[in-house]
């Protein structure tokens, strides 16, 4: 094998070993910030259905009254939105119960579509929802606020309050409308994270790092803080619709049952709070994860050299 070869083949590997390194990096990150996504949208989801347990059927009915005076007194229902029961809807549940055979692993299957799947999270009571007018190209959807009445009627003021955003904001429609790609890039930032390196001074530069050099340093090294501020507009527009909820239920409800739905919105915004949490330690730790990939090689290399 001649020098040229032999160089080329060093090259190859290093390539690919570079690449496993950034799978790992990315593949932990993601592991990270999922488990806590889940284990925050778990704790509250459960908290606020605990909030919303024990009412009465006078009390739901109060509920009830009260949001259709704010729809009208807002003006909402004049622009098409209103309460959906999500029973009945179709669901991935539905194919899963006529798929899958009965065990453990259907059992586990559910359970994790009834806190993730918009629709079945409604339907379980795990989750409720303000439906856009462009959600899931569904007309029948559109302009709906899915929730589940019997289980977290209380949280149906925060979904008011979003219905009120996309309506009567143009600021927190937008943030609303473009909430995917406000997710992208706190995604982006972990993955640029851990598939790039450290940049390092050249001879040819005067060993000075570049602008461009400076730039990739500096959102790698704050990786984990840029992934979380990027996280803020959708805190922002989720805070304000809570705050919208907190007030509506105030002005037509009675002091405690207003003082039940403010602690009902802040359980569910706990889980919004470990959203971006999750996204800027996921961060963290695909650049923490590459870092050490990379400065392992490095002493491995020199050692070799030595």
């Amino acid at each position: 094998m001649n020098i040229n070869s032999a160089n080329t083949n060093n090259k190859s590997q290093q390539s690919k070993n570079s690449l496993l390194s950034s799978t790992k990096a990315a593949l932990l990150a993601k592991a990270t910030a999922g488990a806590i996504q889940l284990s925050g949208s778990v704790v509250a989801a459960n908290a606020a259905k605990k909030e919303n347990s024990g009412l009465t059927g006078v009390q739901k009915g109060l509920i009830e009254s009260a949001s259709k005076k704010i729809l009208n007194n807002t003006g909402l229902d004049k622009k098409g939105v209103s309460i959906l029961d999500p029973e009945g809807l179709i669901t991935p549940l539905d194919m899963i119960e006529d798929n899958i055979e009965e065990g453990k692993i259907k059992n586990i299957i559910k359970k994790f579509v009834s806190y993730f799947e918009p629709i079945s999270s409604a339907q379980a009571g795990n989750n409720c929802f303000y439906c856009r007018q462009d959600f899931r190209n569904n007309e029948i959807l559109h302009n709906k606020i899915l929730i589940n009445m019997d289980k977290m009627p209380y949280l149906l003021f925060h979904e008011i309050g979003h219905a009120h955003n996309d309506h009567f904001s143009k600021i927190l429609k937008s943030i609303q409308k473009n909430r995917g790609q406000i997710q992208a890039l706190a995604t982006t930032i972990t993955l640029f994270s851990a598939f790039t390196k450290k940049a390092q001074p050249k001879e040819e530069n005067n060993n000075e790092l570049t602008k461009g050099q400076k730039a990739k340093n500096f959102i790698r090294n704050n990786s984990g803080k840029l992934a979380f501020i990027a996280m803020l507009p959708i805190l922002l527009e989720e805070g304000i619709a809570t705050l919208k909820g907190n007030k509506f239920a105030k002005e037509f409800l009675s002091s405690d049952m207003a003082k039940k739905v403010r602690k009902a919105n802040a359980k569910g915004f706990v889980s919004y709070l470990a959203f971006a949490f999750a996204n800027g330690f996921g961060a963290y730790i695909a650049k923490k994860v590459k870092d050490d990939s990379t400065e392992k090689k490095q002493i491995k290399l020199y050692s070799h050299q030595g």
